[in-house]
């Protein structure tokens, strides 16, 4: 397990500290998750990303984007990131 994985989360205080647009290894640790995780996510579209052409797989996040998706999480999807969160 590499040490992006072992990452802490950090306090959603913080989210404005990140850089405006994030790569896939930022935004697992903003968001607490591990990387596997967040490539999880986007691969069934439930997290905001983007893509450039030409580039396959690899995602990149804008940081409001994020901050909007955390913040409109349900009660009951939070239960799901927690326990996503859990399962890191």
């Amino acid at each position: 397990m590499s040490d992006i994985e072992n990452r802490q989360p950090a306090p959603t205080a913080e989210f404005h500290e990140y850089p405006p647009i994030l790569d896939t290894a930022g935004a697992a640790q903003m968001l607490g998750l591990k990387i596997a995780k967040l490539q999880e996510l986007c691969r069934d579209d439930q997290i905001p990303y983007r893509r450039l052409p030409g580039k396959g797989r690899v995602y990149h996040f804008l940081r409001d984007d994020l901050v909007a998706w955390f913040d409109g999480l349900t009660s009951d999807t939070s239960s799901q990131a927690e326990a996503a969160r859990t399962n890191a």
